[in-house]
């Protein structure tokens, strides 16, 4: 008897130290530092889209921008937060965002570039942007060999800015 009393004592301690270090583990997330929307905006728009450039490789998110609910802008350049495109179409998420959607949590997702047809204004024309799905998401995209935009700004979304790590080779 005093043995299994032993035994579930330890695993009660044990037990405790776990949810300790979860429940830590989720406090630790990266909290983004705020900036005001023109310095947000000095960076969005300063290169073009280059259709030739891949997407696959790792990617380092800089800074997010919201025009829902008002407008705001983070800086996430020190939070570490990495976004992996593999060549398999799997996005692998790593790093704690903080007041990132909840879409963007998690391990893995699945990607696929997509061209993007929105109405023009126009009664019966369209525009056709370049595109990327995550998940069940789609944003337009502007990528270039070294930055990255993904955005859903034309929908009042948010747009995250990213800069290239490395590049993965088949």
């Amino acid at each position: 008897m005093k043995t299994f009393l032993k035994f579930t004592a330890l695993s009660v301690v044990l037990l405790i130290l776990a949810i300790g270090f979860v429940s830590c583990d989720e406090q630790n997330e990266c909290n983004p530092i705020p900036l005001n929307i023109e310095d947000c905006w000095a960076i969005f728009g300063t290169f073009a889209h280059d259709s030739s450039a891949s997407i696959v490789g790792k990617w380092t998110l800089k800074k997010a921008f919201s025009g829902w609910k008002g407008q705001s802008c983070w800086d996430y350049s020190q939070c570490n937060i990495i976004y992996e495109f593999r060549p398999d179409g799997s996005l692998i998420i790593s790093g704690r965002p903080a007041g990132l959607p909840v879409y963007h949590r998690g391990n893995r997702h699945s990607y696929s570039i997509i061209d993007l047809i929105w109405p023009s204004g126009t009664p019966g024309v369209t525009i056709t942007y370049p595109g990327i799905r995550i998940g069940n998401w789609e944003y337009q995209l502007t990528l270039s060999s070294n930055e990255m935009i993904i955005s859903q700004a034309a929908h009042d979304g948010s747009t995250f800015y990213f800069v290239r790590i490395t590049t993965i080779t088949n």
